[in-house]
């Protein structure tokens, strides 16, 4: 069934399994049936989630993507805390100095560099590492981008 038409036959929301026995509830809103589809298509995909709840109700709060990859390099950047080099990423990921769990975080990130081993790294849009976790599946190569075949060039009358 559609995520739409699911979210307005279940108009009391639904409750998610996620890690062991946990769960987390997912209410109607502007976001739900988006929400709804992307967890559905993880899913299926054995995908990994990073689902964050309020503490209260157990509402999904935020759902981000963690990116499985290795740490190619860290550098102290000064007072905001570590850049962060990930494998297969262009983007500057920083785990900043104000995040509560920095050091069990950069622990995690030089643990990983040092082993070489593939990790899951979870950040916000703004690049901010917020969870760092070991994973057992490995990193995606990005695809090559394929040739383009030459034409010939065709003259068009004026």
């Amino acid at each position: 069934m559609p995520a739409p038409e699911a979210i307005r036959r279940y108009p009391d929301g639904f409750r998610i399994a996620v890690e062991g026995d946990q769960t987390a509830r997912l209410y109607p809103g502007d976001r739900a049936a988006g929400i709804l589809q992307i967890l559905e298509g993880l899913r299926q995909l054995r995908a990994p989630v990073y689902i964050e709840v309020d503490p209260q109700t157990r509402a999904i709060a935020r759902l981000l993507i963690p990116l499985i990859t290795r740490v190619a390099n860290i550098v102290e950047r000064m007072g905001e805390g570590m850049l962060v080099d990930l494998a297969n990423s262009h983007a500057r990921h920083l785990l900043a100095r104000k995040n509560p769990d920095y050091p069990a975080l950069l622990d995690a990130l030089r643990s990983a560099q040092a082993k070489n081993a593939a990790v899951m790294v979870t950040e916000t849009d703004n690049h901010e590492i917020i969870d760092v976790r070991p994973s057992s599946e490995e990193p995606k190569i990005s695809g090559t981008i394929p040739s383009v075949e030459k034409k010939k060039a065709r003259r068009f009358p004026k």
